[in-house]
């Protein structure tokens, strides 16, 4: 069968993402919503429709997770839902958003636009263009999905684990957004393997 070439995309560096959070002024309501849902890409790697069906009750912060609402269904056609984990950046972020977003609130969404209604994936995706201009880098969502397969990979996360996080249902997705840094995947799996040069017996 013939192969269909991957071409890597890009993820979201480590400096790009810390210079990302800087931009989110917390003493502002707008800064403690952006900060909460950078933290939340980056910690579920949801896709922007998922992120932004959240509501405030698919929020568990005591078990630091969320119920997501997948867009497509199964072969049945019921809707299909996963839980997915809040790392304690984005756990901490939460609870401060959630603290302040009750004074604007028309409905149960979990993110707000100014004006207290529900803030849509197309709002989502300006903010992070908004914000990756002020830093001169060109910011959407899809990157922080890659950024989570790849980061998944390189620690040692099993591909079944990424497949249920991602809300994938072929084992062939998983690779797919990691392929960007799957050369530096295959070289820390070699280290760990077989050893550093400094470990091999001359």
């Amino acid at each position: 069968m013939p192969v269909e070439p991957v071409m890597p995309q890009p993820t979201l560096s480590d400096e790009h993402y810390e210079a990302l959070l800087a931009t989110c002024d917390v003493r502002t309501w707008i800064g403690k919503r952006d900060r909460a849902i950078l933290t939340a890409f980056e910690s579920t790697g949801c896709r922007v429709s998922e992120l932004a069906a959240f509501r405030v009750g698919d929020v568990d912060l005591q078990t630091a997770e969320i119920l997501v609402r997948e867009p497509k269904r199964d072969r049945s056609g019921l809707a299909r839902m996963r839980y997915v984990y809040l790392n304690d950046l984005a756990t901490i972020a939460l609870a401060s958003w959630m603290r302040v977003r009750e004074s604007g609130a028309h409905d149960d969404s979990l993110w707000l636009a100014s004006n207290g209604d529900r803030l849509t994936s197309n709002g989502i995706q300006q903010m992070l263009r908004r914000r990756g201009e002020r830093l001169g880098i060109v910011v959407s969502a899809h990157p922080f999905r890659r950024r989570l397969a790849t980061k998944w990979l390189l620690d040692g996360g099993s591909e079944a684990g990424l497949k249920k996080m991602g809300g994938w249902q072929s084992s062939i997705m998983p690779s797919r957004y990691a392929a960007a840094g799957l050369a530096e995947i295959a070289r820390a799996d070699h280290a760990r393997i077989f050893g550093s040069r400094r470990d091999r017996p001359r």
